[in-house]
């Protein structure tokens, strides 16, 4: 009985093992992956800055709210002293 040797091209495990192991997702991205995966970063990249921005602005407001708050606590707490002397 003769055997026929089977050569790695006419057995198609490479190209199998290969699709297996990009669709587990532990292979390199394609391109198009790639660029997909860059333009998602820079998005994002975008939106950190944008909210960085956001943040900056807001902690002004707060700020700014709080200065006012102990300007107007320091003189409610004056009112009554004046009061006091104006009435003695």
């Amino acid at each position: 009985m003769p055997r026929h040797a089977v050569t790695c091209d006419e057995f198609p495990v490479n190209d199998l093992g290969e699709e297996i192991f990009r669709a587990s997702g532990l292979g390199a991205p394609a391109a198009d992956e790639t660029e997909e995966l860059r333009r998602r970063v820079a998005e994002l990249e975008q939106t950190m800055l944008d909210l960085r921005q956001q943040l900056k602005e807001r902690t002004e407001e707060l700020d700014a709210a709080r200065a006012t708050n102990r300007d107007l606590m320091a003189e409610l707490n004056r009112a009554p002293a004046r009061r006091d002397n104006v009435s003695s």
